[in-house]
């Protein structure tokens, strides 16, 4: 709970501008003092979102938003947040759900697949004033389902590696991050143990995480929810299966925290802006880069994002048309690149022109000052790095905390040697295949 909830507050921070829709929707629509309701639900906390509430209303007087925090009935910690998505998701099947939905941790393709969802794809074409060229496309358009939009994710962040750079440059050994596949990492890292310092290629990772990250680029080959498919039992995934526990067999990878011989590279999720420059500094380390995540052979190449507070409208909702001119405010440059909204602590913003805002005042600084006071300078070169990965974004990798502890919890007898790969793998095909036709 408490992860979903800062996910929310966190993300809530960046959002965005107006425009219209037509609406075919059922039922007829709210008023309260002659204002039209228009009802954003979220498993969150509500406060920011109120906060932008408040400003969309001051443009907009005629319209009402009501921000709704569902809660569960009875729960305790522990199942609070499943019952709070049981709640949602009987609210929305028996036509009762809210007008807009923050859709983090909700089983998005389930919805699309029973039609509670608008097409915001055909909202987009019949609106007019909406630009879509002032937002990252190639997050948008590989947030679709079945090639249409159900879902905006007002932020995303990125997946990398965290190199030491220093340590790789010295070591003599030449790496092509853009390019390499899984089989060169471990190559390259067989090379750099031997002739470098560091002992580990990666430490502090035990092998479900390793496995973990290695899915998070494929995800999209390897489940589908929207058609109810699950591909664990492919070459692919019984690939990544041995590949994983291949660097942990050949004691290049470790669970081992703090490894007193260091490790040179490390997994890591690039969650706003600043986190691209910092990373290092928050490892008390001189001298790091962040590296490009290497593929699989023969399969897709790119970087992966995750979406940061997605947010949809209900396909029942009878003000269509109201709830994505708030959706558009939440999207817009205005709220995206406000006084509220700062490099620390938030996504990367859908919005381009919040984001290149966010890059200038980075180059006219030049540094930034991390934690404790300590000052990170800023390079061109640096930035460059960082607009090379954002404009390589072609690939999903959302977090799915179900399929993810399935995953976990059957891989361990793997890497453990109770099972082969092969069986493990079917395993995790029969579970995921069951919990997404739920």
């Amino acid at each position: 709970m408490k992860k979903v909830c800062m996910m929310l507050v966190a993300s809530l921070s960046l959002i965005s501008v107006a425009g219209c829709g037509n609406s075919d929707s059922k039922g007829e629509s709210k008023t309260k003092n002659e204002k039209t309701i228009v009802e954003v639900a979220t498993l969150g906390d509500t406060e920011r979102l109120k906060q932008k509430a408040k400003r969309y209303e001051q443009k907009n007087p005629k319209i009402d938003i009501q921000i709704k925090e569902v809660v569960p009935e009875e729960s305790s910690i522990e199942t609070y947040h499943e019952k709070a998505i049981s709640k949602m998701n009987t609210e929305l099947l028996a036509g009762k759900g809210s007008d807009v939905i923050l859709l983090d941790s909700l089983p998005q393709e389930k919805y699309v697949k029973k039609g509670l969802l608008t097409d915001l794809s055909e909202m987009m074409e019949q609106d007019k004033s909406f630009d879509k060229n002032q937002y990252f496309n190639n997050v948008l358009d590989h947030s679709k389902i079945n090639g249409k939009l159900y879902g905006i994710p007002l932020g995303f962040g990125l997946s990398g590696i965290l190199a030491d750079d220093t340590a790789i440059q010295q070591s003599g050994v030449k790496v092509n991050d853009k390019e390499w596949t899984w089989s060169e990492f471990i190559s390259i890292g067989k090379e750099l143990a031997s002739k470098g310092k560091n002992k580990y290629v990666i430490d502090d990772t035990p092998p479900e995480r390793m496995l973990k990250f290695l899915m998070q680029d494929h995800y999209t080959e390897l489940v589908d929810k929207a058609s109810g498919k699950a591909r664990f039992e492919s070459d692919l995934f019984v690939q990544m299966l041995e590949d994983v526990k291949k660097m942990y067999d050949e004691k290049l990878a470790t669970a081992e925290k703090g490894s007193s011989k260091g490790a040179y590279f490390s997994p890591v999720a690039i969650s706003a802006i600043e986190y691209y420059f910092t990373t290092g500094a928050a490892f008390a380390l001189t001298g790091t880069k962040m590296y490009h995540n290497p593929h699989i052979a023969g399969q897709k190449k790119g970087v992966a994002f995750t979406p940061q507070t997605t947010v949809g409208i209900n396909a029942k909702s009878p003000v269509k048309k109201e709830a994505w001119d708030f959706l558009k405010f939440l999207m817009s440059e205005e709220l995206q690149v406000s006084e509220s909204f700062h490099l620390k602590g938030n996504a990367f913003p859908i919005n381009k022109t919040a984001y290149e805002k966010q890059i200038k005042m980075l180059k006219e600084k030049g540094k930034i000052e991390h934690t404790g006071g300590s000052i990170i300078n800023i390079t061109e070169n640096d930035i460059q790095g960082l607009e090379k990965m954002v404009a390589e974004i072609s690939v999903q990798a959302p977090e799915d905390t179900k399929i993810e502890s399935i995953i976990k919890e059957e891989s361990k007898s793997y890497f453990s040697g109770q099972k082969s790969a092969k069986d493990v793998a079917a395993l995790i095909q029969n579970r995921v295949t069951t919990f997404i036709n739920e």
